[in-house]
């Protein structure tokens, strides 16, 4: 009995001494937490949201309607008047890394480093169309960017919609527009609010329809790197459970059963056509591949979110299919 009673004490005065250790663990755990978020506080108080730097010599860009090695062979073609239809590629050169000039942002979909191209009619403040430049850790490291502008290119960082979106709305006649990149998110941007700028005059006194015809295959261009849809995409890097399972039910309801499903591209593309609002929409493509009958067939999924700044984060997903794309049998991704 005695033995008894001795080990019941043994386990109460045990359990006393745990249940004491539980609130002095949680306290040293919130000590822990809030050290390291004044940490991570002082450290993102000690640099700018957007590093300084001095338009057109810390950054600088040219535009080219001939595809050119790097910024040093561009530089001595620059174009600066282009006609309806023609190529054009931006080129840009960072002194120093370009992790120097990103701007760090907590987005809906956690830290991101970006730059914002626009363009806009020459020596106006507004920007008539807006496309964000999202860049990777391992991308910081660079101090070149080469972009197609028109007809565009597959790859990441390899092209943006921005010239041609602008360049397809224009009448006949002849118009003086300039981009500009910067790393200064708010509006309305100051003349000097960016870190270079190139003008370019579009000649279309001859006519135009051209770049509206561009521009349509602009898409193909980004996933395919051609305008044949013969050629089916390639996986790229980025993925998302949530929206594949949106695009199978959607699937479903057309009576397709998709053998395979995979997205295009290293991430979302975010682009704005209004003055007021750097980041409206983004989009991403998804693949997928089925079989009616003996055919094997693929078709393009072209998935648009839309910001929504209450919120400050992205919603409202739409899905455009592009079916009944021939395919070659056994080649599921």
């Amino acid at each position: 009995m005695k033995y008894t009673i001795y080990c019941v004490i043994l386990v109460a005065l045990s359990a006393a001494s745990i249940v004491a250790q539980f609130p002095q663990a949680e306290r040293q755990r919130r000590r822990l937490e809030a050290g390291e978020k004044k940490e991570k506080e002082k450290a993102n108080a000690n640099r700018p949201a957007y590093p300084p730097a001095k338009m057109n010599v810390d950054v600088q860009m040219v535009l080219t309607n001939t595809e050119r090695k790097d910024f040093a062979h561009a530089k001595t073609s620059q174009a600066t008047r282009i006609a309806d239809g023609d190529p054009l590629w931006l080129y840009v050169k960072f002194n120093g890394p370009l992790e120097r000039y990103v701007y760090r942002a907590n987005g809906p979909d956690g830290d991101t480093c970006v730059l914002f191209l626009e363009i806009g009619p020459l020596g106006e403040l507004t920007g008539k169309n807006h496309y964000v430049i999202n860049f990777d850790k391992a991308d910081l490291a660079m101090t070149e960017l080469k972009i197609s502008l028109a007809p565009g290119a597959t790859g990441h960082l390899k092209s943006a919609p921005v010239f041609l979106r602008n360049a397809a709305a224009f009448k006949a006649g002849t118009w003086r527009n300039e981009l500009r990149l910067t790393n200064r998110p708010a509006l309305p941007r100051g003349p000097n609010d960016y870190l270079a700028k190139a003008e370019i005059t579009y000649d279309l006194s001859k006519g135009v329809g051209k770049y509206p015809a561009i521009l349509k295959n602009y898409p193909s261009m980004v996933i395919r790197g051609s305008a044949d849809t013969r050629m089916v995409p390639t996986p790229g890097k980025f993925s998302s459970a949530p929206l594949r399972n949106d695009l199978i039910t959607k699937l479903a309801t057309q009576g397709i059963k998709p053998i395979s499903v995979y997205f295009v591209g290293d991430g979302w593309m975010e682009y704005s056509d209004s003055p007021l609002s750097v980041r409206q929409t983004r989009t991403v493509y998804a693949v997928f591949t089925y079989k009616s009958g003996a055919s094997c067939l693929y078709g393009i999924a072209e998935i648009v979110q839309t910001f929504d700044p209450a919120t400050r984060g992205y919603g409202n997903t739409q899905m455009t299919l592009q079916k009944d794309l021939p395919a070659p049998c056994g080649d599921d991704k």
